[in-house]
């Protein structure tokens, strides 16, 4: 029986226990309170209540209650990838909510702008304790004195963000950092700079900016940049080398008799860091090496359809290839 079935049955009798039955033998009692609390750890139920909190505070109470959710997804056996995705959607519900809030407090943009997830959201790939990495692309319109307004925002989004449990970057990549938080043609420039003339910098900085996704605001000014970088990327062959190299520096801690490399000695000690150890090397190699073929690794982004039948084009990922790109010569963040 699904739990809004007992939760209906409670209604319809007008009681508030119903008992558990194995066979014959009562082996546990299951209560309103209970359902209702299983209900507030929904998804749904998140993502509805974060669009009527009307403060910081109320937004925090709500992401207080996604470790329960995370909790329950677990016990049924549910997969990492539906895990995280779900874990992120409702962190867009919250960056959503949270962008909304600013402008109330704020007033309008005085330009368009967009805010954009980088990283493990921008991919739907979160999990517990994540940091944010996020960033600003801002019309050509904004002239200088509307410069005062957009910081206020950004600052305010990212303090906003850490009330509800998200992390600071240590590497500064969020919008309240003024290189985060940029012009059109400005950000075309800096991704100009990072494939034209690729440093161990432009690398690093490829590898979260290229996990790209708009969250709120004007998605136009994304979809240019977009397009801007797509034109340029499949070309860039010295910074698809840099990057294939740095895929390569990245020690898998996998011994000579194949067991687990662990840390030696601080806090962590006999522990395996998953994230540098696994998840790094997967994603950069993912960036750098296609699949065999005549077409470059197709990889879906969020919102992806199923795979393409024949140009391995998807219209929402960051990083696309097409039919005419030759293996090797095209980059995606996984």
């Amino acid at each position: 029986m699904l739990a809004l079935d007992v939760l209906m049955s409670l209604v319809e009798h007008r009681i508030h226990h119903l008992p558990v039955l194995d066979g014959e033998r009562i082996v546990g009692m299951v209560t309103a309170g209970d359902l209702m609390r299983l209900e507030r750890s929904s998804p749904l139920y998140l993502v509805g209540d974060l669009k009527h909190r009307h403060d910081v505070a109320g937004a925090a109470e709500v992401m207080a209650r996604v470790p329960t959710l995370v909790s329950r997804l677990l016990r049924q056996d549910a997969t990492a990838e539906d895990v995280t995705r779900i874990v992120s959607r409702t962190s867009d519900a919250l960056w959503e909510r949270l962008a909304a809030l600013a402008e109330d407090r704020l007033g309008p943009p005085p330009v368009p702008y967009c805010w954009v997830a980088l990283g493990s959201l921008a991919r739907q790939e979160q999990a517990m304790g994540s940091d944010q990495d996020h960033a600003m692309i801002i019309s050509d319109d904004m002239a200088p004195e509307h410069e005062p307004y957009f910081t206020a925002l950004a600052e305010w989004l990212t303090a906003a963000l850490a009330e509800c449990g998200f992390p600071l970057c240590n590497g500064e990549a969020m919008a309240s950092n003024p290189r985060w938080r940029r012009r059109l043609s400005a950000w075309a420039g800096e991704f100009g700079n990072w494939l034209g003339s690729p440093t161990s910098e432009a690398v690093l900085n490829s590898s979260i900016f290229f996990d790209m996704r708009p969250i709120h605001g004007d998605h136009t000014l994304f979809a240019a940049l977009q397009g801007r970088v797509l034109a340029t990327a499949p070309t860039s062959t010295r910074f698809l080398g840099h990057l294939a190299r740095h895929a390569n520096d990245i020690e898998v801690p996998i011994g000579f008799m194949r067991g687990f490399v662990v840390e030696r000695r601080g806090r962590h000690r006999d522990r395996l860091d998953i994230k540098l150890g696994g998840i790094t090397p997967s994603s950069t190699w993912h960036a750098s090496t296609p699949s065999a073929g005549a077409f470059p690794r197709w990889a879906p982004g969020p919102g992806c359809g199923p795979r393409p039948s024949t140009a391995s084009r998807c219209t929402t990922c960051w990083m696309h290839t097409s039919s005419s790109v030759t293996p090797g010569s095209s980059i995606r963040a996984a």
